[in-house]
């Protein structure tokens, strides 16, 4: 190679991928006007040779021929009068990966990272490409203000036998080995995440200008200020398209795939800005790419983000959701039924609840859905009955569980309930509860931690979030955490929040709305709540229920360092027995664990239970202890109580102190 390089920097370098189902193309900046020559050679024969001529802008767009897929390399040579630039390359399949650190997170700290590097023929054939952060001042990054032709930051492509494939996009290079198991030639994989950003970020300025929703919002939000360089950082408003998309604009690409919307997690006008966004971003990329190109869209982890109302990530993915459109391949990804890992060997103590370790699933589903494999379930009609709805989807299902969890349902109040919920045929599911007369509106997985939601198409694709309702933000949502069952009794639980006194002694109060669920009614009076229990069917054991407690709900998350006993007190008024159990626990790396009472003393008529904090014991109720402190970020707390036909328990107090 000799001369300046003009071709877009480190794209068209040794190792790089074309797509095989487009022409070869070719990008770069050139002198006004000249003309560059571009040769094509494949095993010592001449496929291409032509002259093509640059704009008087002295932008390079050159669409040459379409090849064949193979593992045979091309070598390219492009020349002006002043340059030549050549190398070698491959004609395959080209993925795009975009979003947050989900995306970007590197292949060495999945669970699989080990099984994957010993599959060493395989990895030969993917090669990956990424665009790395440029503008670098004192420590803060900051994005070019303008569109670019070029990288600033020279890149080549790699392959596995590049120390730093490891650090390259894990769920990239997982889904680029799901390809090479069935296919016979490379895929190149683009990575041009960028952790914690927003979706802002890569939409071009003028989709932002043009828009009205999406410019309202994020000035409101202070977002988008004028002149730009008063908030220029990494997540600025069109930066990341203009330092990492734009200088690719019209190269071709296969899939593209996004993966981001933790840091819009919010209200129903985050999601009104957000489903806005994403349908406009698709537009205009299939615009500035001048193709059609398929997006797969990733659901977010529903226990990343649990703040706000508990409904924030639902949000994001309701509005992933309603992105979908199969006629225009554009597929929404469910990912809300796996139980995510956040540590492992190789994570060396910089594990993170919100980037979960265990993605293999993940790319698994995505390459179904690519090669036709999996199908998205979708809806074909709701019927309104008397009691109850009707729900009929275009794919026979299946149930992992005895019962069909997740479903809620509501009336004209918009009060939504959980709901009973039966397969009456293989595609057809019946929703009703006791507690809704005429349910009109309804939901799936409108909730977090839905790991124990079980229905899936016959194939293994879960139910997309379902939200029927005339306006997302009158909804009030009953709260499912999907506590694992902790032992073979069935155990359910109701939901409510926390208010927070002062720091040193926390008064639990019982504030916000308990939630019905099958066997329960709350009674909610201007001092109390009630809980009342009524079994629907005779049984010869005491069943487990429980209210839990959120306690994320204001962003705070209990430090056993800090406080370490718990006096709780109860009024029981049944005529049947009933035990309070403990409480249940529920960390941020999904590990679920059980205090018992270490007291338990009458007073007043009630019952005054001590907890110390310092003492669990595995929610499957086992002898084995182990101290709290090693898992001191709490995200749900739940009271657990045990009962066999009928009882009414009053939440008297409950404080929490050092």
């Amino acid at each position: 190679m000799s001369g300046e390089v003009m071709l877009v920097k480190g794209l068209y370098t040794n190792g790089v991928v074309f797509s095989k189902n487009y022409p070869l193309t070719f990008l770069g900046t050139y002198e006004e006007n000249s003309q560059v020559r571009i040769e094509i050679d494949q095993d010592g024969h001449r496929l291409y040779d032509d002259i093509h001529q640059v704009s008087n802008q002295g932008k390079l767009y050159a669409k040459t021929i379409k090849l064949k897929a193979s593992y045979k390399e091309i070598t390219v040579k492009v020349t002006t009068k002043n340059t030549t630039e050549s190398f070698v390359g491959y004609v395959g399949e080209v993925y795009l990966g975009a979003g947050q650190s989900n995306m970007a997170y590197a292949l060495k700290y999945d669970n699989h990272f080990d099984e994957i590097l010993a599959q060493e023929n395989l990895l030969k054939g993917i090669k990956c490409f990424s665009v790395a952060d440029s503008l670098i001042e004192n420590d803060v990054i900051k994005r070019p203000l303008e569109p670019l032709s070029d990288f600033i930051k020279h890149t080549t492509w790699i392959d596995s036998s590049n120390p730093s494939f490891s650090d390259f996009s894990g769920l990239l290079i997982m889904l680029g080995l799901l390809h090479q198991k069935i296919k016979e030639y490379p895929i190149g994989l683009i990575d041009v995440s960028v952790p914690g950003c927003s979706i802002e970020g890569f939409l071009p300025i003028e989709t932002i200008e043009n828009n009205p929703t999406i410019k309202s919002y994020l000035e409101e939000n202070g977002f988008l200020k004028y002149p730009l360089s008063s908030i220029n950082d990494y997540t600025t408003a069109s930066g990341i398209y203009n330092e990492k998309i734009a200088p690719m604009q019209g190269f071709p690409m296969d899939q593209f795939l996004w993966y981001q919307g933790e840091h819009h997690v919010g209200t129903n006008r985050e999601y009104d800005y957000y489903k806005e966004a994403l349908k406009r971003l698709i537009e205009s990329y299939r615009c500035l790419f001048q193709q059609q190109v398929p997006f797969i869209l990733i659901y977010i982890n529903q226990t990343y983000y649990p703040q706000d109302d508990n409904y924030s990530v639902s949000r994001i993915n309701l509005a992933i959701q309603e992105s979908q459109s199969i006629e225009e391949a554009i597929y929404a990804i469910p990912t809300y039924d796996v139980i995510p890992t956040w540590k492992n060997r190789q994570t060396n103590g910089i594990e993170n609840p919100i980037h979960p370790t265990n993605k293999f699933y993940i790319a698994k589903r995505i390459h179904q859905v690519i090669h036709k494999i999996l199908r998205p379930v979708l809806v074909s009609e709701v019927r309104i009955l008397t009691h109850a709805i009707e729900i009929t989807f275009d794919q026979d299902l299946k149930q992992e569980h005895e019962w069909i969890e997740g479903f809620t349902i509501a009336g004209d109040d918009s009060i939504y309930q959980p709901s009973e919920a039966k397969l009456i045929n293989p595609n057809t599911i019946v929703l009703s509860s006791r507690f809704v007369d005429h349910p009109v509106y309804f939901t799936y997985a409108f909730q977090l931690d839905n790991h124990l939601f079980s229905l899936k198409s016959k194939k293994g694709m879960p139910l997309p979030i379902l939200y029927r309702d005339k306006d997302l933000s009158k909804g009030h949502h009953y709260a499912y955490y999907g506590y694992e069952h902790f032992s073979h009794l069935d155990y359910f639980e109701t939901a409510f929040d926390p208010l927070y006194g002062t720091p040193r002694i926390k008064p639990l109060l019982f504030l916000g709305e308990l939630h019905h669920n099958r066997d329960l009614k709350i009674i909610k009076g201007k001092h109390h709540i009630q809980i009342h229990y009524q079994a629907s069917a005779q049984r010869d054991y005491k069943e487990r229920f429980g209210v839990s407690l959120d306690l994320s709900k204001t962003g705070f998350q209990l430090m056993f360092s800090s406080f370490r006993n718990i006096e709780f007190r109860v009024l029981f008024e049944s005529k049947d027995e009933v035990t309070f159990l403990g409480l249940l626990f529920k960390d941020v790396r999904n590990q679920v664990w059980l205090v018992k009472p270490y007291s338990h003393n009458k007073i007043d008529n009630q019952d005054v239970y001590d907890l110390d904090l310092t003492k669990t014991s595995y929610a499957d109720l086992t002898n084995h202890t182990t101290l709290l402190s090693k898992y001191n970020q709490i995200k749900h707390m739940e009271l657990v109580f045990e009962a066999r036909k009928h009882t009414v328990i009053e939440l008297v107090s409950m404080i929490h102190h050092q």
